[in-house]
């Protein structure tokens, strides 16, 4: 008996224990933050300046959000987060932050802080992005004169629609970026964005590239589409190939023309791999991309289906020689494995991983570059008359 009276008494307490929200907050006193921009802080440059763009929950009108900003400062992100709370008397909901801009001169000093921090704290979402801001204070990126803007929002909608075309930023959420810095294999890239023109439009301006958590160089924003379609991130849209020296006729003893050939991406099935003969390394990048042909200027002699094998060649061709170009260039330039190279060794043969990953920086370096693209052309399209020649709409 006693050990029933016992046993109800101890399940009856288990059952109280439970029966509540022990961390429930009311919204009433928290904070939306929408983003954070993190820079140095003019005072000191060793601390931190947060600024954190926060929805007003408390006025919501049918007309839209309205927003503010709150900067606080601090020698760690942690600390600059608490003199955030005491300013506003108030824990900040960190839950629907969706973008986390980074100054150059911080990313420069390094991230590694900063990724920690938020991936520890149990109310960031892991999927939030790291953009770096291409301006003299990434705060500058949330700055508008209207207060019914939520620029954090506009930023993360605009880029995320066109994902995951040519033209789309390469995203890095929190924890991939986490899981890039502890393997240390593949070397980071972040997108990097801009505002400019008179309407302080925002833009993207390439890729910051990342030697360990420090950013180390940019990555030119003409090179992206390529990038993108060597990291498998492009599933549709459009690209443009440039073409020289095409011929409707292979015999034919002129020097060919120079197309802009515009094309509508259907699929891309991409690979990378890193091939050794005699300790000489060769870095090999293979794609076959069905696409439709949206636009040829200055138009060519017809579109058979001869013609359309030919092309689909030439512009083989010459997405076979700008990847080897840019990958050459990144060799070269940094020295920096942006492409995965090291990843599929790793993944594939990592006993081989294990023997040269010291030496993979020079290896990378020296290696052999060879592109092998196939492209597909399914369909032409309308015909018509077009630049002095029948081209394809």
């Amino acid at each position: 008996m006693k050990k029933k009276i016992c046993l109800i008494t101890g399940m009856a307490l288990i059952f109280v224990c439970l029966c509540s929200c022990w961390d429930y907050r009311s919204l009433s006193r928290m904070t939306i933050v929408a983003g954070i921009a993190v820079d140095q802080s003019d005072a000191d440059p060793e601390k931190y300046l947060l600024t954190f763009e926060t929805i007003d929950d408390k006025n919501i009108k049918a007309e839209g959000l309205f927003s503010d900003l709150v900067k606080a400062e601090g020698g760690t992100i942690a600390e600059a987060i608490f003199s955030a709370r005491k300013q506003l008397k108030s824990e900040l909901y960190l839950g629907n932050t969706e973008i986390i801009l980074i100054s150059k001169a911080v990313a420069q000093n390094g991230i590694g802080e900063i990724v920690d921090t938020f991936l520890r704290n149990v109310g960031t979402r892991e999927t939030l992005s790291l953009i770096i801001a291409d301006s003299e204070k990434a705060y500058d990126i949330f700055e508008t004169d209207a207060n019914d803007i939520v620029m954090s929002y506009i930023i993360n909608k605009s880029f995320n629609e066109s994902y995951p075309t040519s033209d789309s930023i390469h995203w890095e959420h929190l924890f991939d970026i986490y899981d890039d810095l502890c393997e240390g294999i593949r070397s980071l890239t972040l997108p990097v964005i801009r505002r400019g023109g008179e309407d302080g439009d925002i833009g993207s301006n390439g890729m910051a590239i990342f030697d360990g958590d420090k950013m180390a160089g940019q990555m030119e924003e003409w090179q992206k589409p390529y990038y993108a379609l060597i990291m498998d991130a492009v599933k549709d849209g459009s690209f443009v190939c440039f073409i020289d020296g095409y011929k409707d006729f292979p015999d034919d003893q002129d020097e060919g023309k120079s197309l802009k050939l515009s094309l509508r991406i259907r699929k891309t099935v991409p690979k990378i791999s890193v091939e050794e003969k005699d300790g000489k390394y060769t870095l090999v990048f293979k794609l076959f991309m069905p696409s439709n042909v949206i636009d040829i200027f200055p138009g060519i002699g017809g579109m058979n289906t001869k013609n359309m094998l030919m092309l689909g060649g030439y512009a083989s061709l010459a997405l076979n020689q700008e990847i080897e170009k840019i990958v050459k260039y990144h060799q070269r330039r940094l020295g920096l494995d942006i492409f995965g190279f090291g990843e599929s060794i790793y993944r594939n043969d990592p006993g081989h991983w294990n023997q040269i990953k010291d030496d993979w920086g020079e290896i990378f370096k020296k290696a052999d570059v060879s592109a092998d693209t196939q492209i597909v052309l399914r369909d032409a399209g309308m015909m018509k008359d077009f630049g002095g020649g029948r081209g394809v709409s």
